[in-house]
């Protein structure tokens, strides 16, 4: 099956988590489908019934301890307060889970398979010795699971809670659900959503990642490494400066060189410091390279100072500066001169 991994989460689940659930959700629902058990809802409804119902009794005895003091009157009953808050419950849970929320089907023969797991205290039904039959609710939630999966669903299941019937039965359960489903199920602490939402930040962080403005350390590559390989150097016959090569390549340079030259551009320049040009060979060590001119120190200085704002503002981009470079580079390298010393060599005693 191809299906996204399904999560299901128990009850205890949404209560740890009800002030920001529904972010949880969202953020789990990228990668996986979520459910919910019938039963769950039914829980959270039940607890909200013994919490009404405590306000009431409160109330009650309140009045009856003070009867001769004061009239208290009920502006809304116990019912009528109770059946608001039971539609809000279904209607919150209808609108975050849709079609996440597993039925349950209280048939004959579903009563009848519960009495047999309460008889042999099969769990989530407690197994210890003098054990209660503490476990139903846990139970009916469990063979809603089995019944779900069992035809529907993707091949893994990971079951969220904090019930520690779960948890320390976690072994047996697996068992079960992989023989009646011939699926997998982990059953997972409440807090391993953690660690999901932190993988998917995490990754979103990568794609929506913003390349970085390089628009003035673009110009300043061009200006820069051009300088290094071409500028006014010779008088024409008219006595003006005319552009030349600085040098000229043999072969043309990789991106390894380009990373050797500006690595090493520094120690070069401290050296010749007081100098004021340095011949390209000098300032590159580069096999295969033929000067020309020699290249001002101020020159040899801003390619330097271009390639230590590009450390410290894009050091993530720097084979990009070095592959930007090596273009630049390359314009010097002249095909058919190398053809021609080819040719010589080849023919050469």
């Amino acid at each position: 099956m191809n299906e996204k991994p399904a999560i299901v989460f128990d009850t205890n689940f949404i209560i740890s988590n009800s002030t920001n659930f529904k972010e949880i959700y969202k953020k789990l629902s990228e990668a996986n489908n979520i459910f919910i058990s019938y039963i769950s809802i039914q829980e959270r409804i039940s607890q909200r019934y013994l919490e009404i119902k405590e306000k009431y009794d409160k109330i009650e005895r309140f009045a009856t301890e003070y009867v001769n003091y004061i009239d208290l009157k009920i502006k809304k009953s116990f019912e009528e307060v109770f059946e608001y808050a039971k539609m809000g419950i279904e209607k919150n849970y209808r609108e975050v889970f849709k079609d996440g929320i597993i039925s349950f089907d209280a048939n004959k023969d579903t009563f009848n398979l519960i009495m047999d797991r309460v008889l042999k205290k099969i769990p989530p039904f407690n197994s210890a010795e003098n054990a209660s039959d503490k476990g139903f609710k846990d139970t009916l939630i469990w063979l809603s699971l089995l019944e779900y999966f069992k035809e529907r669903g993707g091949d893994t299941v990971i079951f969220v809670t904090d019930d520690k019937i779960f948890r320390k039965n976690s072994d047996e359960l697996c068992k079960e659900f992989a023989l009646y489903t011939d699926k997998k199920i982990e059953i997972k602490e409440n807090n391993f959503f953690k660690s999901i939402i932190e993988k998917s930040e995490e990754q979103e962080a990568v794609v929506l990642k913003q390349l970085p403005n390089v628009t003035l350390l673009r110009d300043k590559i061009q200006e820069n490494i051009s300088a290094l390989c071409f500028g006014y150097y010779a008088n024409n016959v008219f006595g003006n400066y005319i552009w030349c090569d600085t040098f000229e390549l043999k072969t043309m340079v990789t991106i390894d060189d380009m990373k050797i030259v500006f690595e090493n551009l520094r120690k070069m320049i401290e050296a010749n410091l007081f100098e004021e040009s340095l011949s390209a060979n000098e300032a590159f060590v580069l096999n295969y390279i033929e000067n020309r001119y020699s290249i001002p120190m101020t020159v040899l200085q801003n390619a330097l100072s271009l390639y230590d704002d590009i450390c410290n503002e894009a050091k993530e981009y720097l084979p990009q500066f070095y592959s930007a470079a090596a273009n630049i580079f390359n314009k010097n390298y002249n095909e058919n001169n190398n053809e021609a010393d080819s040719f010589a060599n080849d023919i050469s005693w």
